[in-house]
């Protein structure tokens, strides 16, 4: 399993990906394992294993070998302080490209509530929610649901 789903082919997504989210003054500071801090049940001696999803861990940097070599880098970026504003919350409302996007009802990577109001806020968004594919469904679908989002976008469905 760790050989699937590991971040050997992409290492760089697992030192950057807490960094995509924060946003203004304060370090992210690992937020996964605060989050878990607080969440007994998914303790690794707890029973029956719990599954958290996509989210980076300190010792992923330590145990696994393809995220050694950043180590420092993830660290530095988890504990930055001074983080500038990644995002202009006010611009979305304006934007006129078109946007078109499948949000999975009960995808464990992404909220679908969170995800519903982000597009909420978005101007030109077209929105389907289903619970017919998972986060993968874009490549698992051999091409339909890619098709779908084209058609979305043109304004055909």
């Amino acid at each position: 399993m760790a050989a699937l789903t590991g971040p050997v082919d992409a290492p760089l997504f697992a030192v950057l990906q807490e960094s995509l989210y924060g946003q203004g003054a304060g370090p992210t500071g690992r937020a996964a394992r605060r989050a878990l801090a607080g969440r007994p049940e998914f303790a690794e001696a707890a029973g029956p294993l719990l599954l958290t999803g996509e989210m980076t861990h300190p010792w992923m940097s330590r145990e696994i070998a393809g995220l050694r070599p950043f180590a420092e880098a993830a660290e530095l970026l988890a504990t930055r302080a001074d983080r500038p504003p990644l995002y202009d919350l006010g611009r979305p409302a304006a934007e006129e490209v078109p946007l078109a996007a499948v949000v999975c009802h009960d995808g464990m990577r992404v909220d679908a509530g969170l995800s519903l109001d982000a597009a909420r806020r978005i101007g030109a968004a077209r929105v389907r929610a289903t619970d017919e594919r998972e986060h993968d469904g874009l490549t698992a679908s051999r091409g339909r649901v890619l098709a779908r989002l084209v058609e979305r976008a043109a304004g055909r469905v």
